[in-house]
């Protein structure tokens, strides 16, 4: 999806990941989250995610979730550290999990029909 010139409403952070380094997130107008912006990407993305720039996002319409997946894999949800909640423009929440060496594992959008908008939630699996 493009994000066009504009069309940025509003960034929330910086959010200080476990290893100090940030991410942003930035909304459109209606509190659409349009964009996840890693700061020092190599400190907070795995390497194997960022070779392969694949990321995948699951939705759960009857939880109206989403989650967007960061590192491949089983994860061990046990050892991970959750972030959060930080509160959306639309009042919904976001949990960012970590894990034992400070990468993001995951982003959990709770109220996903609200956060993002209908044709990334289309294309979600």
């Amino acid at each position: 999806m493009q994000i066009f010139s504009g069309e940025i409403a509003q960034d929330v952070g910086p959010q200080l990941t476990p290893n100090r380094q940030s991410v942003t997130m930035s909304y459109d107008d209606v509190g659409n989250l349009v964009k996840i912006e890693f700061w020092a990407a190599s400190r907070i993305l795995r390497p194997d995610t960022l070779s392969s720039g694949r990321m995948r996002l699951t939705y759960d319409s009857e939880l109206d979730e989403a989650r967007l997946h960061l590192a491949g894999g089983i994860v061990d949800d046990s050892e991970l550290l959750v972030v959060g909640p930080q509160l959306t423009p639309t009042a919904d929440r976001l949990l960012l999990a970590y894990d034992t060496a400070d990468y993001l594992v995951y982003v959990d959008v709770e109220g996903a029909d609200r956060v993002l908008r209908a044709e990334t939630l289309a294309a979600a699996l």
